[in-house]
């Protein structure tokens, strides 16, 4: 980002030609950051969705804990 720019100058203004590359380049630059901020939003996303099935199957295990406990706890009070 420390890039020293240098337009040549013409009578009435700066090189067409400079400016149209200047601004291709910084249109590149965008593009090819752009790209690579959608694909590290494509596997943030990903990894959330599989942290979400782990959440659930660990709900479910918790679950199945919780009626085992009950039910060993109801078995013991009737006896």
């Amino acid at each position: 980002m420390n890039e020293i720019l240098k337009f040549r100058t013409s009578f009435g203004g700066f090189h067409r030609g400079d400016v149209a590359e200047y601004i291709e380049r910084t249109a590149q630059k965008h593009n090819e950051a752009l790209k690579q901020l959608r694909q590290a939003l494509d596997a943030a996303e990903e990894k959330a969705a599989e942290a979400e099935k782990e959440r659930d199957s660990i709900k479910a295990i918790l679950q199945r804990l919780e009626d085992a406990y009950e039910e060993a706890k109801a078995t013991l009070t009737e006896e």
